[in-house]
């Protein structure tokens, strides 16, 4: 860390935003949303195989049983296959990623009939 930043969470942030920009490129309807939420979820997955190495020179192979010994632990299970660990803990960000964008295009809609609502009585 430079300075007091954490680059590691800084770079994740960034690629996060750049991510749900790359989704909302889809358009701003709900899939759009929805594919931002995604993409930007997922890149938890990805994120410690590219930061791991660079930042502490740990091997593509250190970084996989990193990742399949902390998801064992997060989801409370036996080593079946460390390829089936990321698996599912991949289609769980997938889906909450993608619950979080439908969740937004929702509340962004909701906002929407408010300050039109308020737009209107206050004219009416």
């Amino acid at each position: 860390s430079w300075g007091g930043v954490k680059i590691g969470p800084m770079v994740a942030i960034l690629a996060e935003a750049a991510l749900m920009e790359v989704g909302l490129l889809w358009g701003t309807r709900r899939a759009g949303y929805v594919l931002a939420g995604l993409l930007a979820f997922a890149w938890n997955t990805v994120h410690p195989f590219i930061m791991l190495p660079l930042l502490l020179g740990q091997s593509l192979t250190e970084a996989y049983a990193k990742l399949v010994r902390d998801g064992t632990q997060a989801l409370g299970i036996s080593l079946i296959s460390g390829a089936l660990v990321l698996l599912i803990l991949f289609l769980i960000r997938v889906a909450v990623g993608s619950v979080a964008g439908w969740t937004a295009w929702e509340l962004g809609r909701a906002v929407g009939r408010r300050r039109a609502a308020t737009h209107q009585t206050s004219e009416g």
